[in-house]
């Protein structure tokens, strides 16, 4: 309760404290929005190369499993009158529908996959699955000329887990002569169903090493910087690094990583259609 109390609290001050800031300038963020971009669709794809380690991974996996690699990097998004889609290796696959918008601020109905438990993991093959779960839910966005502030809730639908979660997020984008440089700081409460069926262990399932565990609801923090850098008209060099602090409900599940920190950098090059 204290984590959602906090994570509100500082959403709410960011909001009374910049909520009476119009946008005023075209910007990355204001003009790729679902609210004010250019109506149609918009896909890049590319060819890029991640840096893998035993900390880039929520799970445990065997030692095998963690390899420098290639990966092919494909972002989609649409933008309608009032729907919106939007599918990219950060977000994921999200739909939306704009139901109040205004010159700086605006909310929708979201439906998202938030969670989709481990990946290829051997190591877990032994353990129940985990499915993919459904989240539907309502965000709140606030622009500034080269900033956004949102604030995400959100229901599993599907019943998974029938769990919700609680997000905000703070983006901000520089142009430093032909680099846009962009930063993500944002702050996720999950609550117990979702922790407990994802990193949670239960009686029928456990083993000597991977012991019954009750997971309570956490706090996932994120850091994520960002540079790209345009070729010509279509072609753009990426940079990213991801930074995941877990809360220590996560952190303590035997099928977790012992560390509470994760980490991922990758780059890529990107052809923008």
């Amino acid at each position: 309760m204290k984590q959602i109390v906090t994570l509100i609290t500082g959403t709410l001050f960011l909001l009374g404290f910049a909520g009476t800031q119009l946008t005023s300038a075209d910007s990355r963020l204001i003009d790729n929005s679902p609210h004010f971009g250019e109506p149609g669709w918009e896909v890049s794809v590319g060819a890029g190369l991640f840096s893998a380690s035993d900390n880039v991974d929520i799970y445990k996996r065997n030692d095998d499993d963690y390899e420098n690699g290639f990966f092919v990097p494909v972002d989609a998004s649409y933008i309608g009158e009032s729907f919106y889609f939007k599918a990219n290796e950060f977000e994921g696959l999200l739909l939306g529908y704009t139901l109040v918008q205004n010159q700086s601020w605006a909310i929708d109905a979201l439906l998202s996959p938030r969670f989709i438990g481990p990946i290829d993991n051997d190591l877990l093959d032994d353990l129940d699955d985990r499915d993919p779960d459904l989240h539907a839910g309502v965000r709140y966005s606030l622009y500034f000329d080269d900033s956004l502030i949102r604030l995400d809730i959100s229901k599993d639908i599907v019943n998974t887990h029938d769990g919700h979660a609680i997000s905000a997020s703070y983006d901000r984008e520089w142009q430093v002569k032909n680099w846009l440089i962009t930063g993500t700081v944002s702050a996720a409460y999950i609550s117990e169903e979702v922790a407990d069926y994802y990193y949670g262990v239960n009686n029928s399932e456990s083993t000597s090493q991977f012991p019954v565990y009750r997971a309570e609801g956490a706090l996932i923090t994120n850091l994520a910087i960002g540079a790209e850098y345009p070729i010509n008209e279509n072609w753009t060099f990426n940079a990213n690094l991801l930074y995941t602090l877990l809360g220590d409900e996560i952190k303590d599940s035997p099928v977790t990583i012992e560390d509470n920190e994760l980490s991922n950098i990758s780059t890529s090059l990107r052809y923008h259609f």
